[in-house]
């Protein structure tokens, strides 16, 4: 990343990696919502993924789920529960996540919403 490249580079090689792909017991898709999203996918979800390998790749896959508009949420989330050890509301989340602002940044420039700090 010191190298111009980005978090979702980075785990997109980490998820296509022999080693990962070699460890997993389940189906490659079900993996990405059980270790992107956090949750399991639905039959159709996995149909609809399972569809593309051939013409995506797993890079191409992968790729799909680090860049999904639902994994931001998911890593705030877990994000929430490290530091305040309570799982934030759904609508915390959402919330946050619709703000506009750049909630996992380095930088600390993002604004976070009282009520969700002063439910911990």
């Amino acid at each position: 990343m010191q190298h111009g490249g980005t978090e979702e580079q980075l785990e997109n090689l980490f998820l296509t990696s022999p080693e990962y792909v070699g460890h997993i017991n389940t189906d490659f898709v079900q993996s990405l919502y059980i270790n992107i999203l956090g949750r399991t996918g639905a039959a159709s979800e996995l149909a609809g993924w399972n569809n593309k390998i051939q013409s995506l790749g797993l890079a191409g896959i992968a790729s799909g789920f680090t860049g999904s508009p639902e994994k931001p949420a998911e890593h705030l989330a877990i994000v929430l529960q490290t530091f305040l050890h309570r799982t934030p509301a759904d609508a915390d989340l959402t919330g946050l996540v619709n703000s506009g602002q750049d909630l996992l940044s380095p930088r600390g420039d993002c604004a976070v919403e009282s009520g969700v700090l002063a439910n911990g």
